[in-house]
């Protein structure tokens, strides 16, 4: 990494977009790009056949595509050509991309929304050097996401493996099109899932990644939904982007700063009963929302998005 992870968040260069609405608009309606490589290796468990130069051409500098308002942060993992297997650099852009004071949005282009590290590129493997540098920078995303005061919401389709589960895994809500499928196939590529295995814990009951990450087998969304890494369901492509539509806007529409407190209280370990009520105490007028004209305004946003 460039450097500290704060003097990283106090020199980002984003470009802010005023109307969140027209943003999520527009990352939910980004034209799917051909595939132009299987990246069967990694979603059927099998090892990669390995390439001697970059397939798909261009350049990599929208691998990664991060548009931001004054709420929200949108990351979309722009590689379909690679059905979006993770490079150093595209990990890079997503640590560069997260505000710790934003809500988080991770969508993707193509019929995939992650199958983790790429393994195809002549230089990449479990071993590589580079590889090695992003198992350091996976744990800082780790421990960005969690920092988060807003929350981090993943849409996923097609396969997310490997490395790819991080971000799921981090997320505070997860939404899923109902073919999805997740896993970590790593042993059955020659390795183990590393530090993706703490992020596991956050949403995966500690048997149940053993029993994932000892198989290398894949879980459906339907049964993912049942042990709680996937919060919603949606039958197709087109309700995907309506659902996450309807979830953004219904989180845009809350004060952040109570969305910020409520997230704070919840993922509180030592929360108690005494500890909640003068948390909530603490709370201003502005934050609860009960007697300021943003509260009037607020309500009728969410009863819109309702309907």
């Amino acid at each position: 990494m460039a450097g500290p992870l704060q003097s990283r968040l106090s020199t980002r260069d984003t470009t802010n977009v005023a109307d969140s609405n027209q943003t999520l608009a527009e990352s939910t309606s980004a034209p799917v790009q051909q595939r132009q490589h299987s990246a069967a290796s990694l979603l059927d468990g099998k090892p990669p056949v390995k390439q001697s130069t970059p397939l798909g051409g261009g350049s990599n500098s929208d691998e990664v595509i991060v548009e931001t308002t004054d709420r929200a942060v949108f990351i979309t993992i722009n590689r379909p050509e690679r059905d979006n297997a993770m490079t150093e650099t595209m990990l890079d852009k997503i640590i560069e991309a997260v505000d710790l004071d934003k809500m988080i949005v991770v969508d993707s282009v193509g019929p995939h929304f992650c199958t983790g590290w790429d393994l195809w590129s002549s230089d990449a493997g479990f071993h590589d050097e580079g590889m090695q540098r992003s198992i350091l920078k996976c744990g800082a995303l780790i421990d960005l996401l969690r920092r988060c005061r807003l929350p981090v919401v993943s849409v996923c389709r097609g396969g997310v493996r490997g490395g790819g589960m991080l971000l799921p895994c981090c997320s505070d809500l997860v939404l899923a099109e109902t073919k999805t499928t997740f896993a970590f196939p790593e042993i059955r590529l020659g390795g183990i899932p590393g530090v993706v295995s703490v992020a596991a814990l956050n949403r995966i009951p500690q048997h149940v990644a053993k029993r994932m990450m000892l198989l290398g087998t894949n879980v459906s969304a339907l049964e993912a939904k049942g042990f709680g890494l996937v919060d919603v369901i949606a039958e197709s492509a087109e309700e995907l982007a309506v659902e996450k539509r309807r979830l953004v806007n219904r989180m845009l529409a809350v004060d952040p700063k109570l969305m910020s407190a409520t997230k704070a209280n919840i993922a509180d370990e030592n929360l108690t009963f005494e500890s909640a009520i003068v948390r909530i105490g603490a709370l201003n007028s502005s934050m609860r929302g009960t007697d300021t004209p943003s509260a009037t305004a607020n309500l009728v946003r969410l009863v819109q998005v309702e309907e």
